[in-house]
């Protein structure tokens, strides 16, 4: 079986403001001697994410036995691929729900490593960005249709490019999935209409 970077411990947190610290249920530090530090919040890659998922433990596929409301903090971490698609900018025809993607990205996005640059307090920087949780996604069609997080809340498989199953995060790239080097800053782009793509949401 391949080794995947996913935590292998099970794993208690604590709140601190905006941080949550994560530690594993014996109280010992998590593996590599070290707390993790992660967001409370989630819908984009952050910059403390790594320090989850690098660290070494099999893959258990738990995201094929475990429901999205079940799943612990580091799980739910892991789903993310680190493509940058939901922190861009989109248009939705109010009578279909159609979403038109465009290639315009948060004025967060790091255009090249599809991080967010103040993960943290990103909420407060930007208000119109969501937090991902179980209820969001009980309607996901806002979400791209590769999004680890849509697939599972609609009972489809992740993509074959997927981290998870490569081991892999240049999977991502590999594959044609990532915004990195294709978009543009908020501040350079004119009105959304005039950066309509259709990159964004190709199949899986």
């Amino acid at each position: 079986m391949m080794n995947n970077p996913l935590i292998s411990q099970p794993l208690e947190w604590a709140t601190f403001g905006d941080l949550v610290i994560c530690g594993t249920t014996d109280g010992a530090p998590a593996e590599s001697d070290a707390l993790c530090i992660i967001g409370a919040q989630r819908n984009s890659v952050d910059p403390f994410r790594s320090a989850l998922i690098a660290m070494p433990g099999p893959t258990d596929r738990f995201w094929e036995t475990t429901p999205l409301a079940d799943m612990s903090p580091a799980q739910w971490e892991a789903l993310c691929d680190g493509c940058g698609k939901c922190c861009l900018e989109k248009l939705e025809d109010e009578d279909t729900r159609q979403i038109y993607y465009t290639n315009v990205a948060c004025r967060l996005l790091d255009h090249q490593s599809c991080r967010c640059k103040d993960y943290l307090r990103r909420a407060r920087s930007v208000p119109t960005c969501l937090t991902l949780t179980p209820a969001l996604l009980a309607d996901p069609y806002w979400l791209p249709s590769t999004c680890a997080y849509r697939r599972i809340a609609e009972d489809k498989p992740l993509p074959d490019w997927h981290p998870l199953l490569t081991a892999d995060p240049g999977s991502v790239a590999a594959a044609g999935h990532s915004v990195a080097g294709r978009v543009i800053a908020e501040g350079d782009a004119g009105p959304l209409v005039h950066h309509l793509v259709d990159w964004v949401d190709l199949p899986g």
